[in-house]
C-alpha cells in the first residue's frame, strides 16, 4: 500500500534523456526544428544538433559530403545559407538540382562547346570586380593579343574593353583609396531615390533623438510617405529585399543596444574630480584596517559561454546543458586598504535571513539574491563593526548604486561613524579598486572551479538530468578562488584604484590608460599650473621700498 500511495512527478519534455529527446527531434522537419529553438535553451542546443540537418541538407540541397568539406561548414550553417539564397524553391530545388546533375552527366561525353554554353546562359550571379581588378586587367592586358588574353582569363572581351576606355577614372579611384570598391555609381540605383532620402533621413532624426528604429519602423514609414510622393501601392510595397538593399546602399545596420558610456571630457572631468576628493580626506583619522573597498559580483551556477576550440569543419559542436545557467547566488568582495583580503559574503535564496560562516566564508539567505538596504546593514555590521573600532571612524569605498546611495543608507553609516567616498557614475572600469584588478581574477578562477565541478562531481537525477549544486559546493568555489587572490594582487587593486596612499595619481588605473591616460595627466597639469598662476596673482606679500634694508 505504502508504494501506491507514492505519487509520481509529472513527466514532462524537459525530464527526457538527451538521446531520446534526439530520436523525437529526428522525425521533425526543418520548420518544427526551427521552432524548437524558441522553446527552452535546453531544446535550442538538441534542435541545433548538427546530425539532425544532415537529413535535411541532403533531402532538400541534396549536398554531399564532399560539398560539405569543401565549404568547410558545418550541416546547420549550410542549410541555413542555401535557405537564404533559394529557399522560394525549397520544394522543387532538390528536383531541379537533380535534373541539372543528369543533363551534365548526360552532356559529358558529347561536344564541350554545347555543356559550355548552356552553363555561360544559366549562371546565377553576375560576378562583381574591385576597381584595384579592374585596373590590374588593364595593364596586364597591353601589349598582348586582347582576345586571346580574355579567353585566357575567362571575361567578356566588350567588358575589358570598356575598361581600357576608362583607365584614368580607375586609377584614380585606386589613388583615393577606394581600391576595393566597384566604379562610384556603379550598380542598380534605386526605384525610388527621393523616398529613400526622406526615410535616411527620419532615421537620422530618431537616432539623434535617441529614438530605437527597427526593420519594420522602416518598412511601416516608407509606405506611409509613398503617396505623399504618388507611388502607387503596386509600385512599391517596402519588401524585405527592398529594405535590405536600402540599408547597404545608405550603410545601415541592425545595432544592439551599448552600455552606459561617457564622453572622453567627462571621464576627464569626473577622474580628476575623484581625484580631488580623495587628496581632501585626512587620512590620519582612520586606521588602515579600518578602511573597505567593496563591490558585488554574480556567481553563476552554469558553464557560462558556450564556444569551445574544436577541429575546423568538425560536424557537430556539442557542449551539454546543466539545466541551471540562469540560476545565481550574488558575492560580496571586499579588501581592506592594509593590503589584507576580507571573508567573502554569499547572497543565495532562502528564508533564513540570518549570517552564517560556513568554512570561513559568510553565507546569507534571503529572498531577493541581491545586495538590498538589509544585507548592507548585515554587512557593515560585520566588516566594520563599530565595537571592535574602539569608537574611531571607518571608510568605506563603493560604487555609486542607487542602493549605496540610499538616505537610510547615509544615515546608517554616520551613525557608526563610517565615512564613505563613492565612485563617481561611469567610472567603475578606471577607478575601482575590485573591478580593476580582482574581480576579472576571481571569475576566472571561479569558472574553473565550475568547469572541474561539472566534469568531475556533478551527479544526474533518474530522469538522467543534472542535479542541482548545493550551498556547501558554491561555498567552495567561492572559498577557493578568493583564495587563488595574491596580496600582490590586491596591492595592485590598490594603486589602481588610488587607494594606495604612498603611491600617486599617475600610478593609477586611470592614468595609465592607453587613450585616455595622457589626456587625464595633462588636463591635471594644467590645473596645477592654473592653480600656480592664481597663486602667484593673489600674493601681495612685497615689502614697500622704506621697508627694505640695503646692504653696501
Amino acid at each position: 500500500m505504502a508504494a501506491m500511495d507514492v505519487v509520481s512527478a509529472p513527466l514532462t519534455l524537459e525530464l527526457l534523456p538527451t538521446d531520446t529527446l534526439l530520436l523525437i527531434l529526428s522525425f521533425l522537419d526543418y520548420q518544427d526544428l526551427i521552432n524548437c529553438c524558441y522553446v527552452s535553451r535546453r531544446l535550442h542546443q538538441l534542435a541545433s544538433h548538427d546530425p539532425l540537418w544532415r537529413r535535411h541538407c541532403k533531402k532538400y540541397w541534396l549536398i554531399s559530403e564532399e560539398e560539405k568539406a569543401q565549404k568547410n561548414q558545418c550541416w546547420k550553417s549550410l542549410f541555413i545559407d542555401t535557405y537564404s539564397d533559394v529557399g522560394r524553391y525549397i520544394d522543387h530545388y532538390a528536383a531541379i538540382k537533380k535534373a541539372w546533375a543528369d543533363l551534365r552527366k548526360y552532356l559529358e561525353p558529347r561536344p564541350p562547346q554545347m555543356a559550355l554554353s548552356l552553363q555561360d546562359k544559366m549562371s546565377a550571379k553576375r560576378k562583381s570586380y574591385s576597381v584595384e581588378y579592374k585596373k590590374g586587367i588593364v595593364e596586364d592586358s597591353r601589349g598582348k593579343n586582347l582576345t586571346a588574353f580574355c579567353k585566357e582569363k575567362k571575361l567578356d572581351l566588350r567588358m575589358v574593353r570598356k575598361w581600357r576606355a576608362e583607365y584614368d577614372n580607375l586609377s584614380q579611384q585606386v589613388d583615393e583609396g577606394n581600391a576595393k570598391k566597384r566604379k562610384c555609381g556603379s550598380g542598380r540605383q534605386p526605384l525610388f531615390p527621393e523616398l529613400e532620402d526622406i526615410i535616411c533621413e527620419w532615421i537620422a532624426d530618431r537616432r539623434a533623438k535617441a529614438l530605437a528604429v527597427r526593420r519594420a519602423d522602416i518598412q511601416a514609414f516608407a509606405l506611409a510617405m509613398a503617396p505623399q510622393l504618388e507611388i502607387s501601392p503596386e509600385e512599391f510595397k517596402a519588401s524585405q529585399h527592398w529594405l535590405d538593399g536600402f540599408l547597404q546602399r545608405y550603410e545601415l545596420s541592425l545595432r544592439s543596444t551599448t552600455l552606459f558610456k561617457l564622453e572622453d571630457t567627462e571621464v576627464i572631468k569626473r577622474a580628476l574630480a575623484f581625484k580631488s576628493f580623495v587628496d581632501g580626506i585626512d587620512f590620519s583619522k582612520y586606521q588602515l584596517s579600518n578602511m573597505i573597498a567593496m563591490d558585488e559580483t554574480a556567481v553563476f551556477m552554469g558553464q557560462g559561454s558556450q564556444t569551445t576550440v574544436d577541429h575546423r569543419g568538425a560536424s557537430s559542436i556539442y557542449i551539454p546543458s546543466t539545466g541551471y545557467e540562469s540560476a545565481r547566488v550574488t558575492c560580496i568582495l571586499a579588501i581592506r586598504l592594509d593590503g589584507k583580503k576580507a571573508p567573502p559574503l554569499i547572497i543565495t535564496k532562502g528564508k533564513n535571513d540570518k549570517v552564517e560562516c560556513v568554512s570561513g566564508i559568510y553565507v546569507l539567505e534571503t529572498e531577493k539574491v541581491w545586495c538590498t538596504q538589509a544585507v548592507i546593514r548585515k554587512w557593515v555590521d560585520l566588516m566594520l563593526p563599530l565595537v571592535l573600532r574602539g569608537g574611531q571612524r571607518g571608510l568605506l569605498v563603493w560604487d555609486s548604486a542607487s542602493t549605496h546611495r540610499a538616505k537610510d543608507i547615509k544615515n546608517f553609516l554616520a551613525e557608526r561613524r563610517i565615512d564613505q567616498i563613492m565612485i563617481p557614475a561611469g567610472m567603475t572600469a578606471y577607478l575601482q579598486a575590485l573591478d580593476v584588478a580582482i574581480n576579472k581574477p576571481f571569475k576566472d578562477h571561479l569558472r574553473m572551479e565550475i568547469n572541474d565541478y561539472i566534469e568531475n562531481s556533478m551527479e544526474r537525477n533518474q530522469h538522467r538530468n543534472f542535479v542541482k549544486p548545493s550551498l556547501q559546493e558554491v561555498v567552495t568555489w567561492v572559498k577557493n578562488s578568493w583564495d587563488k587572490i595574491t596580496d600582490s594582487c590586491v596591492a595592485n587593486a590598490l594603486r589602481a584604484g588610488y587607494m594606495d596612499r604612498k603611491c600617486s595619481f599617475k600610478e593609477s588605473s586611470i592614468a595609465g590608460h592607453e587613450r585616455l591616460g595622457p589626456m587625464v595627466l595633462q588636463e591635471m597639469e594644467s590645473q596645477e599650473i592654473q592653480a600656480g598662476i592664481q597663486g602667484l596673482e593673489s600674493y601681495d606679500d612685497v615689502p614697500e621700498e622704506d621697508d627694505m634694508t640695503v646692504f653696501e
